[in-house]
């Protein structure tokens, strides 16, 4: 039984953090996991075969709502990109993640010749308006900028928001799929947690707080547990 439920446990721990998992990480949390139910279902003498079946059908439920999404999330991953699928689902994976940059491309192009920047008069307007057809920012080389991001090498050491901080001028419309899915957190824990120490801190016997005090309770909470302690200098500057 303890070698069935640890990778469950693991899986719980690491998706239910507030700071580093993203919806990324349940694509290969996810996958693992199968894998290893899988692998204990196969096992002749392994006597919770029953249990094993129990919870990969229920993963397998919730996988065809994530999976999409995930695949997504987990591409833009700078540490993960396309070495986490298997070779028979790297082409699958190519696929979704070109139709993706394909709906943000056009959506960028449209905004980029229907709202000119930096126009001062009806002649520049119109100037500007008049340009974008030899200035089609040369769709070839925008549909290059993909190939080139998933061909380069994956940097595990790196967070992902920080390498994508970086190089948000080099892949332009890349790092705007970044930075919409890499901010969806695995679950919801991280907020019903903010809700929960609310409500510890807001009782029904302390319903007459005032807004400021009640936010410099939640703060003042958040900096013990996490040990931020604030320099006396700046510390008269806090409300």
């Amino acid at each position: 039984m303890i070698k069935l439920l640890e990778p469950l446990k693991k899986a719980t721990k690491h998706l239910s953090a507030s700071s580093y998992p993203t919806l990324g990480d349940i694509y290969l949390i996810f996958g693992g996991i199968m894998v290893h139910l899988h692998d204990h279902i196969k096992k002749e003498n392994f006597t919770q075969c029953e249990m094993a079946s129990s919870i990969l059908q229920k993963l397998e439920a919730y996988w065809n709502i994530m999976n999409q999404a995930s695949i997504t999330s987990a591409i833009l991953d700078s540490q993960n990109k396309l070495t986490i699928f298997s070779y028979e689902k790297i082409d699958d994976a190519r696929t979704h993640i070109q139709a993706v940059y394909d709906l943000y491309s056009s959506i960028f192009l449209d905004i980029s010749i229907t709202q000119p920047t930096n126009i001062n008069t009806t002649r520049q307007y119109f100037a500007q308006l008049r340009c974008q057809e030899t200035s089609t920012i040369s769709t070839t080389n925008i549909a290059s900028k993909l190939s080139h991001y998933l061909d380069l090498q994956v940097d595990e050491k790196m967070d992902p928001l920080l390498w994508w901080q970086i190089h948000v001028k080099e892949y332009p419309i890349v790092s705007k799929m970044a930075h919409d899915y890499l901010m969806i957190q695995a679950t919801s824990v991280a907020s019903e947690q903010v809700f929960s120490v609310a409500g510890n801190t807001i009782t029904k016997t302390r319903n007459h707080l005032l807004p400021e005090t009640a936010r410099a309770s939640l703060c003042m909470k958040s900096w013990l547990t996490k040990k931020i302690r604030v320099k006396e200098n700046n510390a008269e500057n806090l409300d």
